[in-house]
């Protein structure tokens, strides 16, 4: 593992990637019919869908909102400094 920036004088190393242990994005992936998952993620995924076997279905759902919500939103307004205050990013200039 990595040393913090103040014991070092330089920047923490980045942590390793736990490939056996689920994250809850990459199990949104997988539902979502994604690539970008492991098979820790799928046997959650897949326990997901035993208890709640709409979950899939809305992910996609709430996907397709978010997308459509976005292209409003920039179609809306005239200045790019609107879209990134109603998306909560700032800006430096």
């Amino acid at each position: 593992m990595g040393t913090s920036p103040s014991e070092s004088g330089r920047a923490a190393l980045p942590h390793r990637l736990d490939t056996s242990t689920a994250h809850s994005a990459r199990v949104w992936n997988y539902l979502l019919g994604g690539k970008d998952n492991f098979a820790a993620d799928r046997e959650v995924g897949d326990l997901i869908l035993q208890m709640f076997p709409d979950i899939a279905y809305i992910a996609r759902l709430q996907r397709r909102f978010l997308a459509r919500a976005v292209r409003y939103l920039a179609d809306a307004s005239a200045e790019p400094r609107e879209v990134d205050a109603i998306c909560g990013v700032g800006r430096k200039d």
